[in-house]
């Protein structure tokens, strides 16, 4: 139960951060316009990040995490059709917006507590996922280079198929992860 309490306690802590923004609202520093667009979330706060309207042709510098000095910006008008697409934007760079899993946010405003418990239980099983599926797909290259070594040790593709049950375009798959997987040389 501690766990779970912690969990709840520490959505509640994030739930009252995240009710100071609204996903889609909009500032600016004077010069450019902003709409926020993610919220991202740490051990008791919900730290807005901003994507700038000139998103499509400044991409070094279009994104504006809260952490950093947005003191000065000052409320822009909305505008329901620049919000829409760099939410859209933002949905498409999920990865990126949560370094690959490893930052929990959300993408809309949390309805309650609960809602952010539940991102944060989602946070947890994705970052397993993702570790489980890189664990697969490293287990798939170390397969595909043992079948490609066999095949060589053993002279032709069918062959090193029939000995270990595979047909032989199986063996051929495998033998082309093994050499995409060994930057192309032999295995």
């Amino acid at each position: 139960m501690g766990d779970a309490q912690w969990t709840q306690e520490r959505a509640q802590l994030i739930y009252a951060a995240a009710s100071q923004h609204r996903i889609g609202s909009r500032v600016t520093d004077g010069d450019t316009e902003y709409t926020l667009v993610a919220l991202i979330l740490g051990s008791d706060y919900a730290r807005p990040l901003y994507l700038s309207d000139n998103w499509e042709t400044d991409t070094q510098f279009s994104w504006v995490d809260g952490k950093d000095e947005i003191e000065d910006f000052d409320p822009a008008p909305d505008n329901a059709e620049l919000a829409a697409r760099a939410r859209v934007h933002a949905a498409a760079e999920r990865d990126y917006i949560s370094q690959h899993g490893q930052m929990d946010i959300c993408l809309d405003n949390p309805g309650n507590a609960e809602q952010v418990r539940q991102v944060l239980e989602f946070g947890e099983a994705d970052r397993a996922w993702r570790i489980a599926e890189s664990a697969q797909r490293k287990a798939a290259a170390e397969r595909a280079v043992s079948i490609a070594i066999l095949a060589q040790a053993v002279g032709t593709q069918s062959a090193a198929g029939r000995l270990i049950g595979l047909n032989q375009s199986r063996v051929s798959r495998a033998m082309d992860v093994a050499h995409h997987a060994t930057g192309g040389h032999s295995a």
